[in-house]
């Protein structure tokens, strides 16, 4: 019994299920009873194929955009004719170090592409 299962759903959203047992009791009955949970399950899995990826695409997208900001705003720190304040100097190092930071953990948290034969659309060029 407390061996785990290798199948474990990834989704699991229990108002979600409970709304639809809800809403498709009162209108199929008993068919309905039946269909809730297969039917909150599939939608579960398309929210998260839909939605979750490219939120998580936009994000690394996000990274990739501030990192060829901050190397055009170093480039213009660097053509003034005079030094840049530590203040400016401290903060693009700090902002540096933070996208130095970010971009693994947003590797880590993009999931692998799908296996099956739903690919949702790349937001990366």
């Amino acid at each position: 019994m407390g061996q785990a299962t290798p199948f474990q759903p990834q989704v699991d959203n229990p108002i979600l299920t409970v709304v639809l047992l809800i809403a498709l009791a009162d209108a199929f009955g008993l068919v309905g009873l039946i269909m809730a949970p297969p039917l909150s399950v599939v939608c579960q899995i398309l929210w998260s194929r839909l939605v979750s990826h490219r939120a998580l695409l936009g994000a690394a997208a996000q990274v990739s955009d501030l990192k060829e900001r901050q190397a055009r705003v170093w480039d213009t720190i660097k053509a003034m004719d005079e030094p840049p304040p530590p203040l400016v100097t401290s903060s693009m190092e700090r902002l540096t170090h933070l996208i130095e930071e970010a971009e693994p953990i947003l590797h880590e948290a993009l999931p692998a592409e799908p296996s099956g034969p739903f690919h949702p659309p790349s937001l990366l060029p």
